[in-house]
């Protein structure tokens, strides 16, 4: 994230836009495969990168960032139903 802040400084805004979403989707899909479900409260956070994308970008990339997120709610999903996850990490447990 810092080396997108410093491109900000000087850079291209609109690339650094599109940088910042998609290293979003990115990132919270790791996060949702990492917990092994998709009905932990990280899955929220699609929707702050839709809003970011909202803020940031045309109406066009907002529409290609909600197609984005949703497809990649359903592959978790499907993915999950067919146990291709690892166990699901809900509660973390107290050691």
């Amino acid at each position: 994230m810092l080396l997108f802040r410093l491109w900000l400084r000087r850079g291209p805004l609109e690339l650094i836009g599109y940088l910042v979403i998609q290293f979003g989707l990115v990132m919270v899909t790791i996060l949702l495969i990492t917990r092994g479900t998709t009905r932990s409260p990280t899955a929220i956070a699609y929707l702050l990168v839709i809003i970011a994308a909202g803020l940031l970008l045309d109406r066009r990339a907002l529409a290609a960032t909600v197609a984005a997120s949703a497809l990649a709610i359903l592959g978790l999903a499907l993915a999950e139903s067919y146990g291709l996850l690892g166990p699901a990490m809900l509660f973390p447990s107290a050691v």
